[in-house]
């Protein structure tokens, strides 16, 4: 099963209101990032709500924006907190983080404590690794949630069968996956896997030896695989008898 979403409003940085809620703003307000030169922080804080609506281009300071908003990237943008999915319009995903704020005077300080903002998906292919040429910012196509959605983003400084996380992701053709043992004890930790092409016989690209046969999990889009070494599920025959191999189950880590 595809897992629960997460609690996108329970995992935003606290503070007097919050982002993906806006519980605790007037709805003539807005509750956006705020910069205390006192405690030298980043923190939610209701500010007035702007005019600017979801992908008209901003000037750095989220009063500009419409109420949910924050400017990111120099556009307008949907506001979720913890890879929180649900929060976004249709089409779009949790998946960009704020790592850093710009401050009323231009100075830039680091942030990165769950904000985050929605952007499209489906905009890409996972096996072309020419699929986001266009956008230097955001050159790999790679899956972005556990529904399987699919968009440009930065590049990874993992390679195939390092180890990986939210933080550490992959690069072209892979994926960060971890998995449950079949007998449901402890996972396997999050590794960089290569994708591949599933649903027919000879498929290309395809798994090469030693990197396990090419498993559908329902993370992945229609059409692609996880490169799994030690699979014993559907389609492998368990060959020792009480083998614990891995089970479809759903990834242990951010996608």
């Amino acid at each position: 099963m595809i897992p629960a979403p997460p609690d996108g409003a329970s995992l935003c940085p606290k503070g007097t209101c919050n982002f993906q809620s806006q519980e605790g703003c007037a709805t003539a307000q807005s509750c956006s990032p705020h910069y205390n030169a006192t405690s030298d922080k980043v923190e939610p804080t209701c500010s007035p709500t702007g005019t600017l609506t979801k992908g008209q281009k901003c000037t750095g300071t989220t009063a500009t924006c419409a109420r949910g908003m924050v400017c990111a990237d120099g556009v307008c943008a949907k506001v979720c907190c913890g890879g929180d999915y649900t929060a976004c319009d249709p089409g779009e995903s949790c998946f960009r983080h704020s790592t850093q704020f710009m401050t009323a005077s231009g100075s830039v300080i680091d942030y990165n404590e769950g904000l985050g903002t929605c952007a499209p998906v489906g905009d890409c292919a996972l096996l072309d690794p020419d699929s986001c040429a266009a956008d230097p910012k955001h050159p790999v196509c790679r899956i972005v949630d556990a529904t399987g959605a699919v968009a440009c983003v930065q590049n990874g400084d993992r390679k195939l069968g390092e180890a990986c996380d939210g933080e550490h992701q992959c690069g072209r053709g892979e994926h960060c996956a971890g998995y449950m043992k079949a007998d449901g004890s402890t996972s396997l930790a999050t590794t960089c896997v290569r994708l591949c092409r599933y649903g027919s016989c000879n498929s290309k690209p395809g798994c090469p030896d030693g990197e396990g046969p090419c498993v559908h999990f329902l993370r992945d889009p229609e059409g692609i695989g996880e490169c799994t070494a030690g699979w014993k599920g559907p389609g492998q025959e368990v060959d020792v008898p009480g083998d614990a191999g891995l089970t479809d189950a759903s990834p242990t880590g951010s996608p």
